[in-house]
């Protein structure tokens, strides 16, 4: 991996930090690894830090009846978690590592205050949520049309 602030630069939610930033935030984590079948994060869980993944491949699921629902699958650069900076209320979904899996993990306290105090920095944040809720939206949605299908 290239230096740690480097890494940063490159992922979505921290472009809008200037170097001095992504230092910053670069000192204020620390590096976790998982192996294969490892939960990240559980369903129900609360949540206080951010994942970005430096190494391997993340699958985060969502609890189904009867089963589990994939929401996203992700790798280097990915991040999970995101959520926990704006309601303090249990996880709703559960990542786990496929491989091994290593991530930088950074305290929402350090990300918080540049987010409250940085508009354009809130917006990204928006922006990639949305994106998510987005994506969720149509997977859950192909998902409850192939259950009318079923039912038939």
């Amino acid at each position: 991996m290239s230096s740690t602030p480097d890494f940063l630069a490159k992922v979505p939610l921290f472009r809008e930090f200037d170097d001095d930033d992504l230092q910053r935030f670069a000192d204020a984590t620390h590096l976790l690894g998982f192996c294969p079948g490892e939960n990240i994060l559980e369903v129900g869980n609360p949540g206080s830090s951010l994942y970005i993944i430096t190494k391997g491949n993340v699958q985060v699921l969502r609890p189904s009846p009867g089963t589990q629902v994939q929401l996203a699958r992700m790798g280097a650069g990915g991040f999970i978690d995101e959520t926990a900076i704006l309601n303090d209320v249990p996880k709703s979904a559960t990542a786990r590592a496929l491989d091994d899996v290593e991530a930088l993990v950074l305290d929402w306290a350090a990300f918080r205050e540049p987010v409250e105090t940085r508009p354009d920095v809130a917006l990204t944040l928006l922006e990639v949520m949305a994106t998510r809720i987005r994506n969720a939206d149509e997977q859950f949605g192909g998902l409850s049309g192939q259950a009318v299908k079923d039912l038939r």
